[in-house]
């Protein structure tokens, strides 16, 4: 067992910090020294992260209560003690916005969500420089401060990210289905979403929808507003000062 506590944890991030605090709990079911990691393995996850811009200010947390059953693998040569995982997942991923969510936020419920991650990138330190991960199965959306609840079922719902100097970019690719998508979506990315680690929104980016029987449809973003373009014409049919203000369903 390899058990990692973060008590007021804090680095340094592009546009200001990063603190950190919770655990980590890696358990062997089938892995033997020196390779504990590689084999069958259970995650217990407790951990929050919070993103600070330069005066201190935070600008967005991420709360995960985690329970997962991974199958965990290492590259013959690869000094990292892991470069992919293959399991089920299950718990609550919550993302505020602002001081306490006082600019909203959302949480994800994963029950038995299937996931396949891999690295494909390290630092000398085997910090992931770039990595992908892919979900499978049914994702439920509490929305803050509504209360809204929706349901997303996933499939092979692939997400690619790059670390930059800045932060990291992300590009996506899979079906989404769900009423928040008015049935199923083929969602892509034709430019990859920008994410400086201290910024509340993506500063660009668009995320493309393909739905059977509509207009595709085009999310914009740009240095933190939202542009919607309902019937890809590309003109802008709805346009948001913050992803914030955005609605978390129904774009």
């Amino acid at each position: 067992m390899i058990n990692t506590t973060f008590e007021s944890c804090e680095a340094d991030v592009p546009g200001g910090k990063l603190a950190l605090q919770g655990n980590v709990t890696l358990s062997s079911i089938t892995g033997t020294c020196p390779n504990i990691l590689v084999g069958d393995i259970t995650a217990e996850v407790d951990l929050r992260m919070v993103y600070l811009d330069m005066e201190g200010t935070t600008q967005r947390s991420v709360a995960a209560d985690l329970t997962a059953t991974l199958s965990s693998r290492r590259g013959l040569d690869d000094p990292c003690f892991s470069t992919g995982v293959s399991g089920v997942v299950n718990g609550t991923i919550r993302t505020q916005y602002g001081e306490g969510g006082a600019a909203g936020g959302v949480d994800a419920a994963l029950d038995d969500t299937g996931l396949v991650a891999d690295v494909q990138t390290f630092s000398p330190n085997c910090v992931p420089l770039e990595d992908q991960q892919t979900f499978s199965g049914n994702v439920r959306f509490t929305d803050h401060p509504s209360g809204r609840v929706y349901d997303v079922d996933l499939m092979n719902y692939l997400v690619e990210r790059t670390a930059t100097a800045g932060g990291a970019e992300s590009e996506m690719t899979g079906t989404a289905s769900g009423p928040c998508f008015g049935g199923g979506a083929m969602v892509t990315t034709p430019a990859a979403l920008q994410l400086p680690a201290a910024a509340l929104c993506p500063t660009a980016g668009t995320v493309h929808l393909e739905r059977a029987g509509n207009p595709p449809r085009n999310v914009v973003y740009g240095d933190g507003k939202v542009e919607v373009d309902i019937d890809g014409d590309g003109i802008a049919d709805m346009m948001f000062p913050s992803c914030t203000s955005a609605p978390a369903c129904g774009l």
